[in-house]
């Protein structure tokens, strides 16, 4: 047996890989996996195969939880907010129901300290990444950006806890400089409503007190994907400049992250 028809055979074999052989090549997909639950069910999760993303009504059927008695059910990401004309990707987490999920309480409990980042999630044709890693007891820490392989310094903003009885953080990089702790460019996370609306960590007063000034053209823009899309409690924005003697930073909203 040549290798070409032993690599065939095990490829078919496993059934793991989406395979297009010609005689001149080799095509691999890798098959990733969403994991979906079901509103009503507390400990119902199975993983979805995915080679490619799917629209909410795609995932419902493919998951097999389309009602048989005709009920209309939606999709839900992790914090009850409803998933319709999008795409979901390998590596989402979504609830399917015929109505949100419960909406838990948000927890606050800032934390900040040096986190290793054990893995990656890209998403929106590999363009942009959430870094991952554990913070706490069945409590991971996701940061917008690509920070994979990399030990450094965070900024927890809140904790979130999921159905599965495990933790959702999130959080962003800080610079380990206490003047300038933020640069152009870098990616962090800020709530968009309460007492600390637009506002960042500062190592100098040890609180959230950098003010955030979003762009003009920016925020008509968020004003309009939120008619489109609805809230959402967390925005992620984008650093143009930060100005140390005053403290503020001008940002722009990362649409993409935002509403992912």
């Amino acid at each position: 047996m040549t290798f070409y028809e032993l690599f065939t055979s095990i490829i078919k074999f496993f059934n793991i890989y989406d395979v297009k052989i010609t005689t001149l090549h080799v095509t691999i997909h890798m098959q990733g996996y969403i994991k979906v639950g079901h509103v009503d069910i507390k400990d119902l999760w199975i993983d979805v195969p995915v080679s490619s993303s799917l629209l909410p009504e795609e995932l419902i059927i493919k998951s097999g939880m389309m009602p048989r008695d005709g009920s209309v059910v939606y999709c839900y990401n992790e914090y009850g907010n409803h998933v319709f004309q999008q795409s979901i990707t390998s590596g989402d987490t979504i609830l399917i129901g015929t109505k949100p999920p419960k909406k838990k309480k948000i927890t606050k409990n800032p934390k900040i300290g040096k986190l290793n980042i054990n893995s990656i999630t890209k998403f929106h044709n590999d363009k942009r990444c959430w870094s991952k890693g554990i913070i706490d007891i069945n409590c991971t820490l996701w940061l917008p950006g690509d920070y994979e392989n990399s030990n450094i310094l965070t900024f927890e903003l809140f904790r979130f806890p999921l159905n599965n009885d495990k933790i959702h953080s999130k959080g962003y990089r800080l610079h380990e400089s206490t003047e300038i702790p933020y640069k152009n460019g870098d990616l962090v996370v800020v709530k968009s409503t309460g007492r600390d609306k637009l506002k960042l960590y500062d190592p100098v007063t040890n609180s959230l007190s950098i003010v955030v000034h979003i762009k003009d053209n920016s925020f008509i823009s968020t004003k309009k994907i939120t008619k489109e899309k609805g809230k959402r409690f967390l925005w992620t924005i984008k650093i143009d400049s930060f100005n140390s003697k005053d403290r503020s930073v001008y940002a722009s909203v990362e649409r993409h992250y935002t509403w992912k």
